[in-house]
């Protein structure tokens, strides 16, 4: 049973931690930013949050290109 809570508890950090720019993050750029930079601010936001995993996958498969072997 410990590592199910283990797991259980990680994931709903984790979600918790993805939700928190959007449930906090966009009411503050709302209320910060002028009405007519909004949908700029908003744009860039979710271009931003769509690049990082593309990134990640184009950074894995040139990592992946190189061998590397424990033997020394």
């Amino acid at each position: 049973m410990g590592p199910f809570i283990m797991i259980f508890s990680g994931l709903l950090i984790l979600g918790v931690g993805r939700t928190m720019p959007y449930s906090l993050g966009l009411p503050l750029i709302d209320d910060n930013v002028k009405r007519q930079n909004l949908p700029l601010y908003f744009g860039g936001m979710f271009f931003i949050r769509m690049l990082g995993p593309f990134l990640g996958f184009l950074i894995g498969s040139i990592v992946n290109n190189y061998y590397y072997s424990f033997d020394g």
